[in-house]
This record gives structure tokens, C-alpha cells and sequence, in this order.
């Protein structure tokens, strides 16, 4: 069996009074979402079966990536995944049918992470396949605007901001 293991994406912050449960999707996790349904599709990564966590933004995750996929999927909406641990996401996927031979679990991190661990992915691979990416993804605009911003004030370019204002009041 192929198991693929999808952490929902990026959500909003709780706020008061909002039950952890009901967290919806950011605008960058709904942008986001798609992209990795339409990977999935280019990469030929189509799940049969999808156990999703009944919290709302594994949901709506799931139902953005869905819509990228040539088909959709046979779905089971798992409330045992909502803060599931290692232990419990790895006894859901030994009890799917054997005939499955592409499994997606949609759900939430710790538990999925170390449920990965648990099941071999080594350190190394989690750091340049994870980690990395994500990094990149977060911070890539901000050392950008900060690149732009120290060149733009720089005094190199102040000089030269400043000779050619002379230049033009001269004529």
C-alpha cells in the first residue's frame, strides 16, 4: 500500500470562544490547498481511499485538493483522526481493506509526523522534503522585501539619487 499523509493546510488562528475544532482555513491555506491536490494529479499520487479528521480545516483542505484530482475518491470522514497520535493513525491505516492500494490520511500534526517517523521516514528526509520547502515558502518574500529595501536606501543609490537631481536642477 502507498500511503500518502497530508497535514491540513494553513488555518487562522483561534479566537475567543472559537472551538479548536471549528479553525477554518487561512486565505494562504486555500490558496495553498490546490496546489498540492494538482501535484498529487501531475505526480500520479490518486488516492482510493481518504480518511479525513472531521475538524473543519481538514475538511475544507480536503475538499480543495479534491477538486484538483481527475476523479474523486471514496472518502471517510474519521473523527479518530482529530488529534490523533502515532499509535491511532497507524491503527487506522492497518485496518483499511487490503485491497487499497493508495491510501491519503488528511489530518493534523503532531500526530502525523510522528506517525511518519514511526513508520520510517528517516530525519534526513523529513528536513529536505518538509522542512526545507516549507521554510523556503515562508521565508523567501521576506528576505526579498528586505533585499529590495536595503538596496533602495542604500547610499549607493542615494548618490546617485542625489547627483542626478543635481544634474537636473542644473538645466
Amino acid at each position: 500500500m502507498r500511503l500518502i499523509l497530508l497535514r491540513h493546510a494553513k488555518t487562522e488562528k483561534a479566537e475567543g470562544g472559537m472551538s479548536d475544532r471549528a479553525r477554518r482555513l487561512n486565505a494562504r491555506g486555500k490558496a495553498d490547498a490546490p496546489v498540492i491536490g494538482a501535484y498529487m494529479a501531475r505526480h500520479s499520487l490518486i488516492p482510493e481511499l481518504v480518511l479525513v479528521s472531521t475538524a473543519e480545516r481538514a475538511r475544507q483542505t480536503w475538499e480543495r485538493v479534491a477538486a484538483t484530482l481527475p476523479s474523486p475518491p471514496r472518502v471517510a470522514y474519521e473523527e479518530r483522526l482529530y488529534n490523533a497520535g502515532a499509535e491511532a493513525i497507524i491503527a487506522l491505516v492497518k485496518g483499511t481493506a487490503p485491497t487499497v492500494r493508495t491510501l491519503l490520511v488528511v489530518g493534523h500534526n503532531p500526530g502525523l509526523h510522528e506517525a511518519a517517523r514511526s513508520l520510517g521516514l528517516r530525519p534526513a528526509y523529513y528536513v529536505l522534503l518538509v522542512a526545507i520547502p516549507v521554510g523556503l515558502r515562508v521565508s523567501i518574500p521576506a528576505v526579498l522585501n528586505t533585499a529590495v529595501s536595503v538596496l533602495k536606501n542604500s547610499a549607493y543609490l542615494q548618490a546617485i539619487g542625489l547627483a542626478e537631481l543635481t544634474f537636473v536642477a542644473m538645466e
